[in-house]
Parts: C-alpha cells; structure tokens; sequence
C-alpha cells in the first residue's frame, strides 16, 4: 500500500468502494485541513470506468451526492480526493435505532439527490446502503457512481452483457447480466429496497416483502402500512407498475413521512386502530357493506344492530348503505366512514 498520493498522506483504510479502494487521508501541505476520504484505483483495466465515476461526481452538484475535490488520473496511482463522511456508510451506521420519522426524513432526501441525477439523465445502478454514507451531521450523500448509465439526452441505452448492482438490491430486469432498456426506475426498485432494509434492518430477496417471514406488517404497527405503501410501488417485478423516477419516490416519502409525524391512521383493518377517545382500546369493525348483505341469523344480527345504530343517528340509506362502522372495543366509541365520499372510492381495506 502506498503511503502518499501526492501530497496526501494515508492515516489508515476505510474499505473498499467499486473500482477502488478507499482511505482516510490527511494534507501534508496544510495540517489544518479537514481530513479527506482518498479513492484509488485498483485494477487499471477499469480506468474508464473510474473516469466515469469521477466526471459524474464533478458534474452533479447536490447537497446530497457525494463531492470530489481533487483527482490524478492519469498518474502512476490514479485516485480521487472527496469529503469524509466520518459516519460510514448506512451499513455500518446504528441507523434502525433511529426514529421511523428520522428513517423517511433521510430515505426523502436520498430519493431527492437520485431524482437530481435522473433529471441530468444519470442513472446509478449500484443503490444498496453500503453507497449511501453519513457525514458527521447525519446528512446522506450517494456515492460510488463508477457503474452509473449517464446519457447526454436522456435517451434509452442497451445493457451489452454486464452484469450490475449488488444482489438483493438489483431490479429484476438488470439480474444476471440480463440485457435491457436502463431506466430511472431501475434505481426505483434498488430504493424501495433500501428502504425496506431501513424499517427492518434486513436485505429482502426480490419482491418477497409481503411474504413470510419478511413481511413487515403482520406487526399490525400503523406506521409499518405508510411505508407498504411505498413498498408496494416501488418493490414490483414490472417496471411499469413502479414509481418512474427518484423524484416520485421522493414526493411518496414525503407524504408518508407528513403521516406517520401526523399520526394518521391506514385505511385498513388489518392495521391497529387506537380509539382517538379513551386512548386505551382498539376499534373493532362493527358493520360493514358485507355484513349488511348477511341474511338475519337467530339470536345476532349484525344488519339489525346496524339497523339500530344507524336510525339512533338518524341516518338509514336505502339499499345497500356505503357506510362503514368500527367500534371501541374499551369505551364503545363510534367512528363511522362514508368510503364512498373519500378520494378512493373503493374505501377501507374492511378485511381483519
């Protein structure tokens, strides 16, 4: 291992990054100068692509991608210089300690700065939560662009067998060094994994995160159900199906993050439901559509107690009635939903 990159002194390793390997550097010519995060480059067969990294990094400025200052390349020892993220990357970062909001706060601004790269047609391809580093304030900086698709007009380019991105996080159709259009939502469904790997702590083979044992939401946590719904379009084998680009993802963060800080509750069931009255007991589904069209047993009806309820707050549609009822299963609180009227029509997820 060299000791000096030019007047840049090795203080000691700080892994390994794509083409390179990575150290923590120090100015031999300024003792007062922040410390730097040196790249070199290991194997010279792959400089294109280590010229690519460091033009893509040049011509990206976002607060949240990552900043190279100084660079050799074409030296006896090529490397980069950039800013030291003194908090390593996500990997290696405490990061699920954290709280959910502070999760998704960070998850937004990582989407932003991939949004800003998809609007100067540069897609990633390498997402995972080793790329994505910390500096000391907590802020998210992407990094390693050195397998990045940048285009000069945005247009659509052809993989030519290579294979790309870490397991796990690659979209189905870059695996195995498959050929495809490369699109922004590529990067898409590399994040969703990020993000499932930011709620859980752990890496979700292909779209398995609704399946056991990596589905999330059989915790019945309210906030678990804000992030499936991200989950659930960004996530999907068809490309078409999720979210198109970084800045999508980012405005779905965004309004799943003014939720969860807000409280608001998941139209479903299947979520806990706390009464917003005695702040002890959980709504229980008392009346549904379905259950409106349930022929009148002996002994309990839920149409005649619907029936009741619904005459006491003197309201009784005819026909089948477009309401829902939930019921506290401590006080009796009544929470009554009009699905119908709401922007989605089809309502709550009534299912238990």
């Amino acid at each position: 291992m060299a000791k000096r990159y030019g007047p840049w002194e090795v203080i000691r390793p700080l892994g390994e990054g794509g083409q390179g390997q990575v150290y923590l550097v120090r100015d031999t010519r300024n003792a007062e100068a922040p410390l730097r995060a040196l790249k070199r480059l290991v194997n010279k067969e792959r400089l294109d692509r280590f010229r690519q990294e460091v033009q893509t990094a040049l011509n990206l400025k976002h607060e949240n991608i990552i900043r190279v200052e100084e660079y050799d390349l074409d030296g006896e020892k090529p490397y980069f210089l950039a800013e030291f993220c003194s908090q390593g990357s996500l990997r290696k970062a405490a990061v699920q300690s954290w709280p959910l909001p502070q999760r998704l706060r960070l998850f937004e601004r990582v989407c932003r700065a991939v949004g800003f790269a998809h609007g100067q047609s540069v897609i990633h391809r390498d997402l995972k939560p080793d790329n994505i580093l910390l500096r000391e304030t907590g802020e998210p900086v992407v990094a390693d662009f050195g397998i990045c698709f940048a285009t000069p007009e945005g247009e659509r380019i052809t993989l030519t067998e290579e294979v790309v991105g870490p397991r796990h996080y690659t979209a189905p159709e870059l695996e195995a060094g498959r050929s495809g259009v490369v699109h922004p939502n590529v990067d898409v469904y590399s994040l969703g994994k990020v993000l499932y790997w930011l709620t859980s702590g752990r890496d979700l083979p292909r779209e398995r995160h609704r399946e056991e044992p990596f589905d999330l939401s059989r915790s019945r946590d309210p906030e678990i159900f804000h992030i499936y719904e991200i989950l659930d379009r960004a996530i999907v084998e068809d490309p078409a199906k999720r979210f198109q680009n970084g800045y999508e993802l980012a405005e779905a963060a965004a309004a799943s993050l003014n939720r969860v800080e807000l409280g608001a509750r998941p139209l479903t069931m299947k979520a806990r439901q706390p009464c917003i009255f005695c702040k002890n007991g959980e709504y229980r589904l008392k009346f549904s559509r379905a259950m409106w069209q349930v022929s009148t047993q002996p002994g309990y009806s839920p149409r005649q107690e619907a029936e009741a309820a619904l005459r006491g707050l003197g309201y009784f549609p005819a026909g089948d009635p477009p309401v829902l009822i939930l019921a506290c299963e401590n006080c009796g609180h009544l929470a009554i939903f009009r699905p119908d009227q709401g922007k989605n029509p089809s309502g709550w997820d009534e299912t238990q």
